[in-house]
């Protein structure tokens, strides 16, 4: 079992493609590429934000950093002791993002978020510091305010250059 990633560095191009045209987009691909270790998922997100969503009104204006919080697990049926995974994602304005993520439950990540309280599945400090340090530059709690979710098929390049391609 490989081990979790809980750092990433990359650079993301997102195309909307016609969903008319993307039989032949994934036929065409096809020479270059094969499906991803895990090509077929069902992705849940629970994004956080403000109560008057500060965080996403900010990244459209492009005035700062872009900063998303979300809870997010590969899982179809989630149970309140279910793994997902607390993220925080970045991109400057050079359009390089950046992930950091933790392990955790449903309920320990929303105890997190919404009441300050910890428990021993949240032990990263970088993760800690910096949603307190968000909830003070909005001097304001940072709480769930939206559900998103999608299937999502993955492909990656055949040579092995580290590229994805994710059809969702």
């Amino acid at each position: 079992m490989k081990p979790i990633e809980t750092s990433f560095k990359r650079i993301e191009t997102k195309y909307v493609v016609a969903k008319g045209d993307l039989a032949n987009l994934i036929e065409d691909l096809k020479i270059y590429l094969v499906e991803d270790d895990y090509p077929t998922s069902t992705i849940s997100n629970i994004y956080f934000d403000t109560e008057q969503f500060d965080m996403i009104q900010e990244d459209g204006q492009g005035t700062k950093r872009k900063e998303k919080i979300r809870m997010r697990t590969y899982l179809s049926q989630v149970q309140p002791d279910s793994q997902v995974f607390l993220e925080i994602k970045s991109k400057d304005r050079a359009g390089v993002g950046r992930k950091h993520r933790l392990l955790s439950t449903p309920q320990s990540i929303t105890q997190f978020m919404t009441k300050g309280q910890l428990d021993s599945s949240i032990k990263d400090r970088m993760m800690i510091e910096k949603i307190q340090q968000l909830q003070e530059e909005y001097q304001q709690a940072i709480i769930p305010r939206m559900y998103i979710y999608y299937d999502r098929f993955s492909l990656k390049e055949k040579k092995e250059r580290n590229y994805r391609f994710s059809l969702q």
